[in-house]
């Protein structure tokens, strides 16, 4: 849904080719492998697209030093 993307600052047109490619592999995949999609309705599930997209930024988490007023400081993995 177009409102839902810009509501969202995302592109509805970048969003639809994305699906688009993900069917293109999908098909690949089934007609190389025969792998079959097990994950059906994934795509309308938010909590699973929230995770897809927030597993990107987790080097990019940071918090504000207490200290520095100005200062953030980034969030590293263990």
């Amino acid at each position: 849904d177009e409102a839902w993307a810009n509501l969202n600052y995302l592109s509805a047109h970048v969003l639809k080719e994305a699906v688009k490619i993900r069917e293109q592999l999908q098909q690949m995949l089934e007609l190389r492998y025969g792998v079959v999609n097990s994950n059906e309705g994934v795509l309308h599930n938010p909590s699973n697209v929230k995770k897809a997209l927030l597993s990107g930024f987790y080097m990019h988490v940071a918090f504000l030093d207490s200290g520095k007023k100005s200062n953030y400081v980034r969030v590293k993995e263990n």
